[in-house]
């Protein structure tokens, strides 16, 4: 996950992100990772949502339910959400 700035070089397609995504176990994380994870999932709800429907089908709920309960600091999440826009742009 993006923790800061954009990324260079091979850019995955938008399968192999929402297969990743869904290949992680909130226990796995540390807290900033949540946080980034949870703003990345937030942002590509909100402004891809016929691509993150179809990147995760029945699970999309439950991730947004996750996301949002995982970052409890609102400025925060306003900072990673930036970050996440800018790497999701070049991939969706």
């Amino acid at each position: 996950m993006p923790l800061a700035g954009t990324r260079s070089g091979v850019t995955p397609g938008v399968d192999a992100i929402a297969a990743a995504v869904q290949l992680v176990q909130p226990g796995w994380l540390e807290p900033r990772e949540r946080d980034a994870l949870a703003a990345f999932v937030l942002a590509w709800r909100q402004h891809w949502p016929t691509s993150f429907a179809a990147g995760f089908g029945g699970d999309a709920a439950r991730l947004v339910a996750w996301a949002r309960s995982a970052c409890p600091d609102p400025g925060r999440l306003i900072k990673l959400r930036r970050i996440a826009l800018a790497n999701l742009a070049s991939v969706l």
